[in-house]
């Protein structure tokens, strides 16, 4: 099994995570990617917004579902598959 594809909000304001976020899970669906991990930290304000922009319409169209990955602060995304029509 390969490891997916990784992003680390640290250090980032929760704009620039947003952001940064939501434009790594649309160039992997692009590529046709199931599934990403993006790190947003164990505690603060990052890992409690991550949880509110998936109920964003904007990261609803890319996003299927979120799970947390260790409890540790990351989250696999699993990426909705691709409307090609």
């Amino acid at each position: 099994m390969t490891l997916p594809a990784k992003i680390d909000l640290h250090g980032l304001t929760v704009q620039q995570g947003f952001s940064k976020a939501l434009m790594f899970i649309k160039v992997h669906q692009m590529a046709e990617s199931r599934h990403c991990k993006i790190i947003t930290g164990v505690s603060g304000r990052m890992r409690r917004e991550f949880e509110s922009w998936m109920e964003n319409p904007v990261f609803a169209t890319y996003v299927e579902s979120i799970k947390e990955f260790d409890n540790h602060g990351s989250f696999i995304v699993k990426i909705k598959k691709r409307n090609t029509k």
